[in-house]
């Protein structure tokens, strides 16, 4: 039979909620399962994922050990352990999935656009043997983006 665990959280928007799961893990000492705790970690993590995304997106932020530990700060309002902060390439998918959303398919034009102008300007540059780097190589471009070589 599995366990039922029981426990309040504080949300980040200051309300309580009442959290019922029904998990075979094992449990914690604090009373929680293991299992709870590790979504617990999941939910936080995907609301660090979006806050540093939107940071980056909106130009807030140009980097993302910045953007990370802004949004850990303003969701957490405290310590975050480094095991709750998402990965970079975890927050790059999400602003993708941002410009998408607020960008729609004209992010693909501008890419066509931007990688016509680094051809341009590597073939100006070509005794230095120039290399297109950055988000235009990738194709992870959002309005304001630049060229990178």
């Amino acid at each position: 039979m599995g366990l039922i665990s029981v426990h309040r959280t504080m949300s980040h928007d200051n309300s309580l909620e009442d959290v019922f799961e029904e998990t075979s893990g094992s449990q914690a000492s604090d009373g929680r399962t293991r299992h709870a705790r590790t979504r617990g970690n999941e939910k936080l993590r995907r609301q660090i994922v979006f806050e540093a995304a939107r940071l980056m997106y909106r130009r807030e932020e140009k980097e993302y050990y910045r953007a990370k530990l802004k949004a850990a700060r303003a969701i957490c309002q405290g310590w975050v352990k480094p095991s709750d902060l998402p990965s970079n390439s975890e927050i790059r998918d999400e602003i993708q999935r941002m410009a998408f959303l607020f960008e729609g398919d004209s992010r693909h034009d501008h890419l066509r656009e931007m990688r016509i102008e680094a051809l341009r300007l590597m073939r100006l540059l070509a005794a230095f043997k120039p290399k297109l780097i950055g988000s235009t190589l990738t194709g992870h471009v959002r309005h304001g983006s630049d060229i990178d070589l």
